[in-house]
């Protein structure tokens, strides 16, 4: 008897947990895709990624930002770029995760920046912060316009991409040739 009321309560929270979850937006008066139940709004993701990605953007054209859930997490898209700057700049340490994530054991982009999350993504971005200023960004282009084109035509040779170590060179010698 005890059993099936605890089970009962259980099921019930998580009933009114699953069907709360969906109106995270409309409480706090943000403008939302409605999300379908466990999936939210990624039944589109059959379509491809990049195919979603545009969709979610193009929904809402005239709102600086909406809200859309990845699964059951509330997620969030922003599309006027003052409001970006206050997010990515001004108030950056409000704002440290991403919803990216990366094992950083086995892939080799799992360090970087995009991927990180809480204290060590403000801890590695005050260190690269400096290296990004818009002067220094000026000074790179140059450098970037000699490399791109070199390291395109590398590419366009497939068969000399087949294995991870020839990938690694290959980002090592793109970076490098000038």
């Amino acid at each position: 008897m005890l059993v099936s009321i605890i089970l009962a309560l259980g099921l019930a929270v998580l009933l009114i947990w699953l069907l709360a979850r969906p109106f995270y937006w409309a409480g706090k008066g943000i403008k939302y895709l409605t999300p379908k139940p466990v999936i939210g709004n990624f039944g589109q993701i059959v379509k491809g990624i990049v195919a979603l990605s545009d969709s979610l953007y193009n929904t809402f054209p005239d709102e600086k930002l909406y809200g859309f859930h990845a699964l059951l997490t509330p997620s969030i898209v922003i599309r006027d770029p003052d409001l970006m700057v206050d997010v990515c700049i001004k108030d950056f340490e409000h704002f440290t995760s991403n919803g990216l994530g990366s094992n950083q054991e086995t892939d080799l982009t799992g360090g970087n920046l995009l991927f990180l999350h809480g204290q060590q993504w403000k801890e590695v971005r005050g260190k690269v912060s400096p290296f990004f200023t818009p002067m220094k960004i000026k000074a790179m282009l140059s450098s970037v316009d000699v490399t791109l084109p070199k390291a395109v035509k590398v590419l366009e040779r497939p068969s000399e991409l087949e294995s991870p170590v020839i990938n690694r060179s290959f980002s090592t010698k793109s970076s490098m040739m000038s």
